[in-house]
């Protein structure tokens, strides 16, 4: 990913503040962090899981694990960035991440279809509250996650012609809201 507007001690900070989070616990470092160009803020991130004992790994599509951080790791690193600074730009597979809303995709094969979300263990049951938990420490006030579904790729091709669906939604109210 690539991502600008944010220093490297403030890419350094994010990682600090995403490992904080209940779900991870430490176990995220970088495995590349290249500045890009001399002048701006721009750096090349690639993120990577310390062991598979804790959550954060994901798996390929052949079900074997893999070092390289998740998209619920990815994403808990997204909102820690927009955290530290509201302005930052991060880009992903040619196109902008929004930072509250994460789209899901195929990873797999036409046959052997397999999402984002599923090439984990953030969501197995012991994890899930954890990975909840995590995502409302990073968000803003009155501010929501939202992650969509897109079925572009997907095996049934009846479900590839439809827009993304709403998968899940994550809110944090105001302690002030009743």
């Amino acid at each position: 990913m690539i991502v600008k507007n944010l220093s490297e001690k403030q890419l350094r900070d994010a990682l600090e503040l995403t490992n904080k989070t209940p779900l991870l616990q430490g176990n995220l470092e970088f495995l590349k962090l290249e500045k890009l160009g001399l002048k701006k803020e721009k750096y090349r991130v690639r993120l990577k899981t310390k062991d598979y004992s804790k959550p954060g790994w994901k798996t390929g599509f052949t079900g074997r694990k893999t070092p390289h951080a998740c998209f619920h790791s990815h994403g808990l690193f997204f909102l820690a960035c927009v955290k530290i600074n509201p302005d930052v730009k991060i880009f992903a597979g040619n196109s902008k991440i929004k930072p509250y809303t994460w789209l899901d995709r195929n990873i797999g094969g036409l046959i052997n279809s397999v999402f984002h979300s599923d090439s984990c263990i953030c969501k197995d049951d012991d994890n899930y509250s954890l990975f909840v938990e995590s995502v409302r420490l990073l968000l803003p006030e009155n501010e929501k996650l939202e992650v969509w579904r897109d079925y572009t790729g997907y095996f049934d091709l009846s479900l590839q012609k439809r827009k993304p669906v709403k998968h899940l939604t994550i809110e944090k109210k105001s302690i002030f809201e009743e």
